[in-house]
């Protein structure tokens, strides 16, 4: 497994409490019997590392703010530039802030104004819809919703 150098101590010792899967057993995101067994890290990576998975090198970018150790990923396929940015931006400039430990809104303003000044043509966030032209519009909108003091809509 790889993950961020932040969250792989949680993932090795399956640490329920700091990802915080209690909360999210109790709000009936997954069943009471679900467990996190304690994983192996083969990879901790940080920002700027690269990850090469066939012909595409990503790299990572770490963007916290919906959790700690949330990383992105930004790379270029054969016809256009990605954001992998998992839960950091959906479509629509919406965001995910939950009432969980760390969670924190500062962070995620600084994690989108990171990444808002990549260049990328598709967005691939991970739930629902992604964007494979005009990514980057998507990431802008939650950018301008925090300059302006504002919290982008959320996505639940």
């Amino acid at each position: 497994m790889i993950t961020s150098a932040f969250s792989a101590p949680v993932i090795r010792t399956g640490d329920e409490h700091a990802v915080s899967l209690d909360v999210a057993k109790q709000a009936g995101f997954y069943p009471a019997d679900f467990t996190l067994p304690p994983c192996r890290v083969d990879r901790e990576l940080v920002e700027g590392e690269v990850v090469t998975v066939g012909d595409l090198a990503l790299t990572a970018y770490e963007t916290p703010g919906h959790s700690d150790g949330h990383l992105s990923f930004h790379f270029a396929g054969s016809d256009r530039t990605y954001l992998l940015g998992a839960d950091l931006v959906f479509w629509g400039g919406k965001i995910l802030l939950q009432t969980i430990h760390d969670c924190r809104i500062d962070a995620y303003a600084t994690s989108v104004f990171k990444v808002e000044k990549l260049a990328f043509d598709a967005l691939l966030p991970g739930h629902l819809q992604i964007s494979l032209s005009g990514g980057h519009d998507h990431v802008k909108q939650a950018a301008n919703s925090f300059r302006q003091l504002g919290v982008p809509p959320n996505l639940l």
